[in-house]
C-alpha cells in the first residue's frame, strides 16, 4: 500500500517503529492533553502486516471512513499512520493511500505491547534518570532524564512501556517507544521500592546478563577504564541501577582493595577489611552483601593485582557468595564464580563492598 509523497504522515521517522521487539521516535507533536481518546500521534508504523478493519471490534476487514468493505484492507510496516483513539484490543488510524486518506481500526498488539492494558495515559513528569531498553531485557537504548516528560503505556512482567520526549520536554523534537523496568518506572514516578522490591528486581536484571553475557569475552572500553574486570563491573553495575556512564570509584597504588582516590555521592561502603583481616571479619561483611554490590578487592599472590567483582547472591546458611566478574582468567572471559568465605579470604588480602544509594 503505497502513501502519498506530499502527506504530512509520510514525514521522517528518525528511528522505524518495530513494538515488541525494538523501540519508535515519532516527530514531535506537542500534546494539549493527555494522549488518550481522539488525540493523535503521528509517524508510527506497525511491526508486521496489520490487517485494516471496518470497527473496534475488528470483525469486518475494510475502512470505517470512507466506509467500504474489502477484504485486502491492511497497513504494512512501511507505511506511515496516525494513532487517533485506543480501545482496547483495537486502535483508529488515519492511513494514507494512493487514492486519498483512509480510517479505521487495526489490532492495539500490532503497536504496543499488551493490548488488554494498553493505553496511552498517566502522563507525568520524571522524576530520576533511567535506563531505557529496545526490548524487554535486551540491550539499552538510551535514557529518560530528570524533568522528561513521559506517558505509560502497559506493563508486562518486570518491564514497562513508556512513551517519553526526545530533546527537552518543552519542545520535544520527537518521542521514543521504550521500556524501563518496573523498579525504574517507580523512580520516574517518584514511587521509592521496598528493599525486597528493588532486590528482586536487581536479581531478575542480573540473570539477564548472566544468561546473556557469561561465556563471552569483554572488549568494550566505552569508559576508558580499560577492557576488564574494572570496566566490566562498572557497565554491569551503572546498568543495574540506570547511573548512566559514571564512574563508581577509583582506587590508587595504595589502595587498590577500596576506592581511596574517589568514591561517587551515590554509591556507599558498606565495608572495608584491611589486609590481615579476619575470617569473622569477612563473615560479617559478606552476611550483609545485597545483589548488586561492588566488591573490589586485592589479590593475595602474585603481583598482588586489584580486581573488581558485582554480586549475584550470598548463602549465609552455607557461607557462600555468588560473583559475576571479567577477566578473572587473563583472557577478558565474564564468568559466575561460587565461592565459600573461606575460599575468598584465601586469594584476596583486602576486600571492600559499595552500594548504590539512591
Amino acid at each position: 500500500m503505497k502513501l502519498l509523497k506530499n502527506k504530512k504522515i509520510k514525514q521522517t521517522l528518525g528511528i522505524t517503529l518495530m513494538v515488541l521487539s525494538l523501540s519508535m521516535t515519532v516527530e514531535a507533536k506537542p500534546f494539549s492533553e493527555t494522549p488518550t481518546s481522539h488525540s493523535v500521534m503521528t509517524n508510527l508504523r506497525t511491526s508486521v502486516d496489520a490487517p485494516v478493519y471496518t470497527s473496534s471490534s475488528l470483525s469486518t476487514r475494510g475502512t470505517e471512513n470512507p466506509y467500504k468493505e474489502y477484504s485486502v484492507a491492511e497497513i504494512w510496516p512501511t507505511d506511515y499512520f496516525e494513532l487517533l483513539e485506543i480501545n482496547g484490543d483495537a486502535i483508529k488510524v488515519r492511513y494514507g493511500t494512493s487514492s486519498g486518506d483512509k480510517i479505521g481500526w487495526i489490532r492495539t498488539d500490532a503497536v504496543f505491547l499488551n493490548s488488554s492494558s494498553a493505553k496511552v495515559d498517566h502522563d507525568f513528569t520524571a522524576q530520576a534518570k533511567v535506563t531505557t531498553y529496545r526490548r524487554p531485557g535486551g540491550s539499552s537504548y538510551g535514557h529518560i532524564a530528570t524533568g522528561d516528560r513521559v506517558y505509560y503505556i502497559a506493563t508486562s512482567g518486570e518491564y514497562c512501556q513508556v512513551l517519553y520526549n526526545v530533546g527537552s520536554a518543552s519542545n520535544p523534537t520527537g518521542y521514543k517507544l521504550a521500556f524501563v523496568t518496573v523498579s525504574d518506572y517507580n523512580k520516574i514516578k517518584g514511587q521509592p521500592s521496598s528493599p525486597e522490591d528493588t532486590n528482586s528486581n536487581v536479581t531478575n536484571r542480573l540473570n539477564e546478563i548472566i544468561n546473556s553475557q557469561v561465556g563471552t569475552t569483554h572488549r568494550d572500553n566505552s569508559y576508558g577504564l580499560g577492557k576488564q574486570c574494572y570496566e566490566y563491573a562498572h557497565k554491569v553495575f551503572n546498568d543495574l541501577f540506570s547511573r548512566g556512564v559514571t564512574v563508581v570509584g577509583s582506587y590508587n597504588s595504595n589502595s587498590k582493595y577500596y576506592f581511596g582516590r574517589y568514591t561517587s555521592s551515590d554509591v556507599t561502603r558498606v565495608g572495608l577489611l584491611e589486609p590481615g583481616y579476619g575470617y569473622d571479619a569477612l563473615n560479617n561483611l559478606f552476611d550483609q552483601a545485597q545483589p548488586g554490590d561492588y566488591i573490589q578487592m586485592q589479590r593475595s599472590t602474585g603481583n598482588l593485582n586489584p580486581h573488581s567483582m558485582i554480586v549475584v547472591s550470598v548463602d549465609k546458611n552455607n557461607n557462600t557468595i555468588n560473583v559475576l566478574d571479567a577477566n578473572s582468567d587473563g583472557r577478558n572471559t565474564i564468568k559466575t564464580h561460587n565461592f565459600t568465605y573461606q575460599q575468598f579470604k584465601d586469594k584476596n588480602r583486602g576486600v571492600s563492598i559499595y552500594r548504590y544509594n539512591k
